[in-house]
C-alpha cells in the first residue's frame, strides 16, 4: 500500500466549453444565456427571453407608410428551382413592412427574395444585374 505523505497534489478541473445560465426576475420572466467558448470568449452566443407565466410578448406594429416617399424595390425568384424566373416588384410601402409581411400582392408564397432596396435609382441597377 502506497503512503500519501506531504502536500496533496492539486487537481485542476477543466472549465466547461459549452454552458448556459438561467436568470429570473421578480415578475417570473426568465432569460437563458448560452455560451460556447469555441465560438467566442467575449460573451453569450444567444439569449432567449421567456415572458412571465400568463403573458405574451407583443410584436411592434410596423407602419406601412414609406420613408421620405421612397419606393421599395424587391427582386425575387418565383421558386427555389434553378430555372425559376427572376422578377422585380416595386412597392409604395415601408421596407420593414415589405420584409415582414406574410403575404404580398403579386408575389407567390413560394418565392425567394433576392434583394430589397429603397429608391427608384435601384430599379435600373437591378434590371441590368439580373437581366430583367
Amino acid at each position: 500500500m502506497a503512503e500519501n505523505r506531504g502536500r496533496p497534489s492539486l487537481i485542476i478541473e477543466e472549465a466547461p466549453i459549452k454552458y448556459s445560465r438561467e436568470m429570473k426576475d421578480y415578475t417570473g420572466a426568465r432569460q437563458v444565456w448560452k455560451y460556447d467558448l469555441n465560438i467566442t470568449k467575449l460573451g453569450p452566443i444567444s439569449v432567449e427571453n421567456f415572458p412571465p407565466p400568463g403573458e405574451r410578448f407583443s410584436l411592434p406594429k410596423i407602419d406601412s407608410k414609406p420613408y421620405n416617399n421612397q419606393v421599395t424595390v424587391m427582386v425575387y425568384k418565383s421558386s427555389n428551382r434553378s430555372n425559376a424566373t427572376t422578377k422585380l416588384k416595386v412597392f409604395n410601402k415601408n421596407i420593414d413592412y415589405v420584409n415582414s409581411a406574410k403575404k404580398l400582392p403579386g408575389v407567390p408564397d413560394t418565392s425567394i427574395i433576392l434583394e430589397l432596396a429603397i429608391g427608384e435609382d435601384c430599379i435600373p441597377f437591378y434590371k441590368q444585374k439580373y437581366n430583367i
